[in-house]
C-alpha cells in the first residue's frame, strides 16, 4: 500500500487519518452520552470528552492540510453520485467540527479558568511555550 495517494487509491496516511478520526469521534460521542447518567465520575469523563474534542479539532486541521497537499483518487464512473454524497457529508462534518470545537474549547470562559487537555493544564503550556499572557488564571 502506498504512503501517499495516487490516481487509483488512497495512501496509508489518508486512511489512518480517516479511520483514526472516526474512532476518536465515536469515543467522544460515547463519552458525551455517558455524562448524562454518570454523576460519580462526571468531571473525569467531562475532561476526557473535552480533550478528545480538542484533539478532533487539531486533527481536522491537519487532515484538511493533508487533503490539499495530496491528489484525490479518481472516482469509479458507476459511483459518481456516492462520491458526491460523501463529499457533501465531509463538508458538513468539517463545518460541524470547526464550529462546535470553536464554541466548546475546554475553557470556562465565564470564570476565566483554563481547562486541561489530557490532564495537562493548558495555561502552563501557553505561558511556557509562547510567553503570552493567558486570560485564564
Amino acid at each position: 500500500m502506498p504512503i501517499l495517494n495516487n490516481n487509483q487509491k488512497y495512501g496509508i496516511i489518508s486512511i489512518i487519518f480517516h479511520w483514526g478520526m472516526a474512532i476518536i469521534i465515536l469515543i467522544t460521542f460515547l463519552l458525551g452520552k455517558n455524562l448524562q447518567d454518570n454523576f460519580e465520575n462526571y468531571y473525569f469523563i467531562l475532561q476526557l470528552h473535552n480533550s478528545f474534542g480538542l484533539l478532533i479539532f487539531i486533527l481536522a486541521i491537519f487532515r484538511l492540510i493533508w487533503k490539499f497537499l495530496n491528489i484525490k483518487p479518481d472516482a469509479p464512473s458507476n459511483k459518481i453520485i456516492f462520491m458526491k454524497l460523501a463529499s457533501l457529508t465531509h463538508i458538513i462534518f468539517y463545518i460541524f467540527f470547526f464550529y462546535y470545537s470553536y464554541n466548546r474549547i475546554p475553557f470556562d470562559k465565564s470564570s476565566r479558568r483554563c481547562g486541561q487537555l489530557f490532564w495537562y493544564t493548558l495555561t502552563k503550556y501557553f505561558r511556557k511555550k509562547f510567553r503570552v499572557k493567558v486570560l485564564c488564571s
